[in-house]
């Protein structure tokens, strides 16, 4: 190989990874009562001019094998995006996807159960999966003014969409910056049956840096578990092309929960 040639391979072999606009984040599941870590949650945000354009999270064991994996795929709106979801310990599978005037919800609950799907009317207060957070950045003055913001958000278990609302309830320092902490609670007489879920966003740039309630990660095939997920800056970088792959490519498989 000429000398020229072969430096330039080299050079390649040792560059950093290229970067993409985004971000990388991970979060750490406990229980609502303790603080032993359940699982941890690895997100992957790629963004084209600050919008989100499509997202990868994978779920991991605490010895660091991943057993659940999930694909959003952003559009307008934002907060409705498709989703495809799986977790490789019951072979449970969930998602959504977007047509022209209506949607598609699916679940398979197990390896050898059948695969359930329905339709749901589509319209600007549906919120699906982690469209929330776009949700929540959409109505941020709003909610800061005090207003309970009504929405629509797809439960894929249930193969329906519930009545919610979400409202500011407070403020406080958290990983040492100024958070804006909100509840989404189910509307009407289920409000009763459920309970709500809180949620801190950073005041600075409204990311998530808390979440505290039914999560969708699932104890068995039939029920979730309910964790605080904190997500703080020291686990933030930039997004990379070796990231992203490694989100896309990693397999999962069945392995222990803590807890």
């Amino acid at each position: 190989m000429r000398p020229i040639a072969q430096a330039l391979l080299l050079l390649v072999a040792a560059s950093p990874a290229a970067a993409l606009e985004g971000i990388a984040y991970r979060g750490d599941a406990r229980s609502l009562e303790g603080d032993t870590v359940l699982y941890t949650e690895h997100h992957v945000l790629r963004q084209e001019a600050g919008v989100p354009v499509e997202r990868f999270v994978v779920y991991r064991c605490p010895d660091g094998n991943a057993f659940a994996r999930k694909h959003v795929r952003y559009g307008e709106p934002p907060y409705a995006p498709q989703f495809d979801q799986q977790d490789a310990r019951f072979g449970y599978q969930e998602g959504f996807s977007r047509g022209k005037i209506a949607g598609s919800i699916y679940v398979r609950r197990s390896s050898d159960a059948p695969r359930e799907e329905d339709s749901i009317s589509l319209g600007e207060s549906l919120v699906v999966d982690a469209g929330f957070d776009e949700f929540v950045r959409a109505q941020w003055d709003r909610l800061q003014a005090g207003k309970a913001v009504p929405l629509r958000f797809v439960v894929p278990s249930r193969l329906a969409a519930y009545g919610f609302k979400v409202r500011k309830v407070g403020e406080e320092q958290l990983f040492g910056d100024s958070v804006s902490n909100f509840q989404l609670a189910v509307s009407g007489l289920l409000g009763w049956f459920a309970d709500p879920i809180d949620v801190s966003y950073r005041n600075s740039d409204r990311r998530l840096t808390r979440f505290a309630g039914l999560s969708n990660i699932r104890r068995t095939p039939e029920e979730n578990l309910s964790v605080r997920i904190e997500f703080p800056p020291s686990q933030e970088q930039a997004l990379d092309e070796d990231t992203w792959k490694a989100a896309q490519e990693t397999p999962i498989g069945a392995c222990q929960l803590g807890g």
